[in-house]
């Protein structure tokens, strides 16, 4: 079961009106009555009101429908894919023998996490601190 989203924009309609009060000053120097009753004020609480209802509404939309939305465009949802990198490895020791790596092989972190899983074999140099692996 996948986890839930948190809301993309999880503003308030008081935090919205906060917001667009805070600017007026700046914005709009001659205004000066930032009561409820002027109609600019009236004007910013409507919008905050519609803008929370379009974020509630945005926020209740389903990975499904976002799917079928991106289909309208034409883009669609390919499966996993396979992620090809380059390893470094440090021996142990200082030498200039090759390192051999077996195929299926998981490479793990210092924490002991599987970071990569290798689907073939290769070897590898130590030349003058310069590490390659090569199949």
């Amino acid at each position: 079961m996948p986890l839930g989203l948190a809301p993309a924009d999880n503003r308030s309609f008081a935090s919205l009106v906060a917001e667009a009060r805070s600017r007026l000053p700046r914005l709009a120097r001659g205004w000066t009555d930032y009561n409820a009753h002027d109609p600019g004020i009236t004007l910013i609480e409507l919008f905050a009101e519609l803008t929370e209802i379009d974020l509630y509404r945005l926020s209740r939309v389903t990975q499904a429908e976002r799917r079928a939305f991106a289909r309208w465009f034409g883009v669609e949802a390919e499966g996993p894919t396979v992620a090809e990198t380059v390893v470094a490895f440090e021996p142990r020791a200082s030498s200039t023998a090759p390192i051999a790596l077996d195929g299926d092989r998981e490479i793990t972190g210092e924490t002991g996490a599987v970071l990569f899983l290798n689907d073939r074999a290769g070897h590898g140099t130590n030349r003058g601190g310069y590490r390659a692996i090569r199949e």
